[in-house]
């Protein structure tokens, strides 16, 4: 084909063009924050799902990746289901919980964390002070390991792993050892031994697992049976799995991704969660240049420009693309390094092949490919176009009606014609889509079915252009996390039920929450729009069915969950202790009996009364009474030491049993009181 003078010139015009182009989008795609001349005080070593920064005084968030750097006055946060991990430079460890928000401040060789709320795991490093601000509350981490959450401002909890730690607030100081708790509220600062030694999985933990569902072993130590739980969130709301324990190990089958778990005592103490981590075995799948593609050079030119594209790695901080002379990859006769899943390599004409080798902190977790062999053969035509969008990207179908599906291309001459086509397989013998082209995109507004499709443009001597591909899926997924499986949910009185759920991201809209009491759905009692993935509803007792549905801004369906029910059980409020007080004393000297009393209960059918020796929690006495109180007269039931009581009632309008309160005292004798002998009547003295 011979080219005039003005097809050259409009030729290098509108390479200029799309070159122009194809920079501005590359730099719209790969934007990140400018941190100006700032030092980076540490990076991003895992991350899971989101987990986002903002610079300090900057509106805007930054989604983060691993080995992203962090600095001085960073605002970081994870969403729900997500974690990071951050190591600074002088060696100290951050891990992030979901749902948790932090600022790092890093002055003076001193590392100080702006704790807002959520759970965070620390390690200082070998000489590093770590101090944590949450409030009016300060911890000394320096040379210790621990964890700390808070649900707001004015509560913290700090569990010590290793070393020592000290909590201030407001001038009260405790120091804190391994294996103990210290929680603040409501003013006060409380320390206390945990139960029970959560051993394995440790905290923090991650694990490479190989399959959908892997058996994950649990150890801990305790000198008592425990409850093992296992939930998706820190707050235990969604409990996935509940295992009692008497050997200190179990081991239950789960699929891969981020859980919390604690063992909990027979008088529902929990143990400060630990979170864990099941990573997926991820490898990496080539796009193109498929399989024996032949790859024709430029027009006038022995080279051809190679567009390789692959899938992308969570795991994945970059990704080294090997081009080799052999299928073994013996003799490398090219590698570039990319942290896009897209890269354009000149190559002249040959017989080449290659694989990508994905770069991860986790190299256990992730794979690289096989090799794929390719040829580049010199033609004395023009090159056929170059497909660049979509190419792997999936669209809702409710959505293609209005927004369309937009493909774009690059060929060398402008207006040059086309036939654009899209199949159901990559060989193109199912044509869904063929239409004649001539702009560098088309814009495709017909219903396409659901699944994986393929598109393509095909000059008029019917040679094909590469083959990209995307996906078609017919509604959003919507998973309900809680409550699920037909479960009993017991709550108290005028508590509210937490329904959580997760969807599609990324999609503007949000959700609607349909609860109704029959299974279809005729009179829904609660129908309700919700921007989150969570929602708190006060319900009477019964049997409810519901679902949730994910919408666009307009309101119009993208997806829909199938249907959960559960049992709501209601149990009245704890009833509230009179004598003996917490913490109290009871000085038994000059009595032989202890009366127990607590508050009425409106419409109370009977109380269970029980009292134990403490510290074992040793039953002593039980007993069922319609009275708001209990005395004992049976003195050889209470010795000194401690002690501790519970009541419990049931109401004619709960089914369910109030749960236990517990109150704490302490039974002592007046030492040198004059003993009064009761019998027998005649003591005989030799």
């Amino acid at each position: 084909m011979r080219l005039s003078k003005s097809d050259i010139t409009i030729t290098i015009v509108v390479l200029l063009i799309v070159a122009g182009l194809s920079f501005l989008l590359h730099r719209s795609l790969n934007q990140i924050l400018d941190a100006g001349s700032r030092k980076p005080i540490g990076k991003i070593i895992f991350k899971e799902r989101v987990a986002q920064r903002r610079f300090s005084r900057e509106p805007i968030w930054e989604n983060l990746r691993t080995e992203s750097l962090v600095y001085h006055q960073d605002t970081i946060r994870t969403e729900n289901l997500s974690e990071a991990e951050i190591v600074l430079n002088d060696g100290t460890s951050i891990a992030l919980e979901e749902n948790t928000l932090i600022v790092l401040n890093f002055l003076n060789d001193e590392a100080t964390l702006d704790f807002s709320y959520g759970g965070l795991r620390a390690a200082s490093g070998e000489g590093a002070e770590l101090k944590v601000r949450s409030g009016d509350a300060e911890v000394d981490l320096s040379g210790a390991d621990a964890r700390l959450s808070s649900d707001s401002k004015d509560d913290l909890e700090l569990m010590v792993t290793r070393g020592r730690g000290r909590l201030d607030k407001n001038g009260k100081v405790i120091d804190v050892g391994v294996n103990e708790v210290a929680s603040v509220g409501d003013g006060d600062i409380k320390k206390t031994e945990i139960a029970a030694q959560l051993q394995e999985p440790a905290n923090g933990s991650k694990k490479i697992v190989d399959r959908p569902i892997a058996n994950v072993a649990f150890q801990w130590q305790a000198n008592q049976p425990m409850t093992i739980e296992i939930a998706r969130t820190r707050d235990f709301r969604a409990v996935v799995s509940r295992t009692i324990g008497n050997n200190g190990s179990a081991n239950i089958p789960l699929a891969a991704g981020l859980y919390f778990w604690r063992a909990v005592s027979a008088n529902s103490q929990p143990t400060p969660p630990f979170s864990f981590t099941l990573i997926p075995q991820q490898s990496v799948v080539l796009h193109t240049p498929y399989q024996n593609q032949s790859i024709p050079t430029q027009v006038n030119s022995s080279e051809a420009t190679v567009q390789f594209s692959w899938s992308k790695l969570d795991l994945a901080t970059s990704y080294d693309l090997v081009i080799s002379s052999d299928p073994a990859g013996a003799n490398v006769i090219r590698r570039e390094s990319s942290t896009t899943t897209l890269i354009s390599v000149a190559l002249p004409q040959g017989q080449y092949f290659w694989q990508v080798i994905p770069k991860s902190t986790m190299s256990e977790a992730t794979s690289a490919s096989a090799f794929s062999g390719f040829s580049v053969s010199h033609l004395e035509k023009l090159p056929p176009p170059l497909p660049i969008a979509p190419a792997g990207t999936s669209f809702l179908k409710p959505l293609i009606k209005d927004d369309g599906v937009v493909f774009t291309w690059k060929s060398t001459l402008a207006h040059q014609s086309y036939s654009f086509q899209i199949s159901t397989s990559p060989n193109f013998n199912q044509l869904i889509v063929n239409q004649p082209v001539s702009a560098g995109m088309a814009r495709i507004n017909q219903e396409l079915p659901d699944g994986h499709l393929f598109w393509r443009l095909v000059d008029s001597e019917q040679t094909s252009s590469g083959v990209l591909d995307f996906y078609i899926r017919g509604n959003t997924e919507v998973t309900q996390i809680y409550p699920i499986l037909q479960k009993e949910v017991l709550t108290e009185v005028n508590e509210p039920i937490t329904f959580q759920w997760q969807g599609a991201t990324g999609l503007a809209g949000g959700f609607r929450l349909i609860v109704s009491n029959t299974a279809n759905f005729g009179q829904p009692i609660i129908n309700q729009f919700f921007n989150t993935e969570t929602a708190q509803l006060k319900l009477d007792q019964g049997l409810y069915y519901w679902k949730v549905a994910q919408v666009n801004e307009k309101g119009q369906l993208l997806g829909e969950s199938r249907v959960e029910s559960f049992q709501l059980v209601q149990r009245p409020a704890q009833v509230a202790p009179v004598q003996p007080i917490a913490s109290s004393t009871v000085d038994m000297t000059k009595t032989n009996q202890l009366a127990f009393s607590w508050k009425p209960v409106v419409d109370a059918v009977s109380y269970q009364f029980k009292l134990y020796k403490e510290p074992n929690h040793i039953e002593l006495f039980k007993k069922d009474t319609n009275q708001n109180q209990i005395i004992i007269d049976q003195l050889d039931l209470l010795d000194t030491g401690n002690f501790s009581w519970s009541v419990s009632v049931k109401t004619a309008k709960q089914k369910a049993e109030s749960k236990e309160t517990i109150t704490q005292f302490q039974i002592k004798l007046q030492e040198g009181q004059a003993p009064e002998f009761i019998s027998p009547d005649t003591i005989f003295i030799k």
